[in-house]
């Protein structure tokens, strides 16, 4: 499932959620109330790593059988939101956010050289 690993890039910051948001018109949610950008990303990466995991425990399979499925973030809320449709656009957003990773570590590395 390319999709959910694109999901799971630790990388992934506020803005790129709101992109990956945009791009399936829905919003994500939370595993809690967070108000800070990064405490957010944080809360979506665990929502999707317990979701990837269920998903590897039941085979692959999606329940049909979900209590209040809007509260919670399920296989079959990414299929109905188009989700694995967007699989190119969200692969670039999890793209970005390792570049930009690699870029912040780049400029730390230079700058404890001129010190």
């Amino acid at each position: 499932m390319p999709v959910i690993a694109n999901l799971r890039n630790p990388f992934l910051k506020g803005r790129h959620w709101e992109a990956i948001e945009g791009i399936i018109g829905q919003k994500l949610p939370t595993t809690g109330s967070g108000e800070h950008q990064s405490a957010l990303s944080e809360e979506r990466l665990f929502t999707f790593k317990c979701l990837f995991a269920w998903f590897v425990l039941l085979g692959g399979q999606v329940s049909k059988d979900a209590e209040d499925e809007d509260a919670f973030l399920t296989l079959r809320n990414l299929d109905d939101w188009g989700t694995f449709e967007n699989a190119e656009a969200i692969e670039e957003v999890s793209g970005q956010a390792s570049g930009e990773a690699s870029l912040e570590t780049m400029l730390k590395k230079v700058n404890k050289l001129k010190c």
